[in-house]
């Protein structure tokens, strides 16, 4: 992907979203429900509405969730219905996890019962960071995946 801005490395992972969640979650039919990149579906805004109506979230948090780089959604491994909110950065970092976690505890509340995964996506992320996300839970998502290290021929 070379060196591409935060705005085209956003559009690419959203474009390839169907492949990075299948790859990473296991999801074989995920859809883009939100994304700023890419023509989405209106689930998310309905879903964010009616969790408003209802209570289970307020407008701030409704706000910020619609602001979330990627949602997708569809059956999980086990064919349950499922969500993945997304940061996307080419370099991740702690703030990116944290509002990963953030909003995708504000989804769980817009959509009980289902089940809601915070993930961010990136070509490269600190240590700390790579650390920080596996304590809150969130899935750091290399796309692309670096490759492995290989032997020059004649090694």
């Amino acid at each position: 992907l070379g060196n591409l801005t935060g705005s085209d490395y956003e559009r690419e992972v959203s474009q390839s979203a169907q492949w990075i969640m299948f790859r990473h979650m296991g999801m074989r039919r995920s859809t883009v429900l939100r994304s700023k990149s890419v023509q989405e579906r209106d689930e998310i805004p309905e879903l964010i509405t009616e969790a408003v109506l209802r209570g289970s979230i307020d407008h701030n948090e409704a706000y910020t969730l619609m602001r979330a780089d990627l949602i997708t959604g569809g059956p999980d491994r086990d064919g349950d219905d499922a969500y993945v909110v997304c940061e996307i950065a080419v370099t991740g970092y702690d703030d990116d996890v944290t509002r990963a976690r953030d909003r995708a505890a504000m989804l769980r509340r817009a959509a009980p019962g289902a089940s809601v995964t915070a993930a961010v996506i990136a070509q490269s992320a600190p240590e700390q960071t790579a650390a920080l996300a596996n304590r809150e839970n969130v899935r750091l998502m290399l796309f692309p995946e670096p490759a492995p290290d290989r032997e020059a021929p004649g090694d």
